[in-house]
């Protein structure tokens, strides 16, 4: 007699982070994610020409310690990936943030269901910031303002301590 068992699949979660440096941050980063998610998290960095090419050593030697999947994908890495779509690689230019796109891109083709993205220059807390993007795909009843021009000044939730108006 065969059972089945229904296996609920845990959503990718992944960290998308461009640089032109050395990403020495995800050392530190890194033991923060597996404190609240091991076995949870990827990490996908995408360089630019200027980018190091001792970025891939520190990559999997974070990857090796922490037990995060740490994936560098340096231009080369990037043409070879999104090869079937020319035109995209053509759009976006080299030396320009918006190379950024080409990383949340590829996590997509990885299987990303929620995708965080830092910057290189990011501090981060030791909360669990990766469950702070857990309402994604999920809805959230939230109180509707209306007024009667159709137009709600935000302004007028603000109270100064001497009752003086913000506008």
């Amino acid at each position: 007699e065969r059972s089945q068992t229904l296996i609920e699949l845990m959503p990718r979660t992944m960290i998308s982070t461009t640089t032109i440096r050395m990403p020495h941050f995800i050392e530190e980063c890194a033991p923060k994610i597996v404190r609240y998610h091991p076995g949870e998290v990827e990490w996908l960095i995408t360089g630019d020409t200027k980018t190091p090419p001792e970025t891939r050593e520190l990559c999997e030697s974070v990857s090796e310690k922490s037990g995060i999947p740490v994936k560098y994908f340096n231009i080369q890495d990037q043409e070879k990936r999104l090869k079937d779509w020319p035109e995209l690689l053509k759009l976006v230019p080299y030396k320009s943030y918006v190379r950024k796109l080409l990383g949340n891109f590829i996590a997509y083709l990885e299987g990303c269901d929620t995708l965080v993205m830092l910057d290189d220059d990011n501090f981060l807390a030791d909360n669990d910031f990766i469950s702070l993007h857990n309402i994604v795909g999920k809805s959230k009843p939230i109180p509707l303002i209306k007024s009667q021009s159709s137009w709600f000044n935000a302004a007028e939730a603000f109270i100064e301590e001497r009752g003086i108006p913000f506008y």
